[in-house]
């Protein structure tokens, strides 16, 4: 009979490290109108490089996710590819 390596693992115990966090919602939306000031601050001064660097960003969002999905994909094929091969031969 055929064994895969993974049949008879078990996973490991994960451990957590949780920091406790104190939630100040005065101080956060400071920081959020600070940080729309900022954006609306750059935007005035060149929205052309504010509009590049939305364009860039997107793009490297979306060729992380296209990495992603070939690397799934090839991992299917593999896997359809090796239960034929098996059916096949037995």
């Amino acid at each position: 009979m055929l064994k895969f390596p993974f049949q008879g693992r078990l996973p490991r115990n994960q451990r957590f490290n949780i920091d406790p966090r104190f939630y100040d919602p005065v101080k956060e939306d400071i920081h959020k109108r600070k940080m729309e000031i900022k954006r609306e601050l750059e935007q005035k001064k060149s929205p052309d490089q504010y509009r590049e660097s939305i364009i860039e960003d997107s793009f490297r969002q979306r060729a992380r996710e296209n990495r992603k999905t070939s690397t799934l994909q090839i991992v299917l094929m593999v896997t359809l590819l090796v239960f034929a091969v098996l059916y096949l031969y037995f």
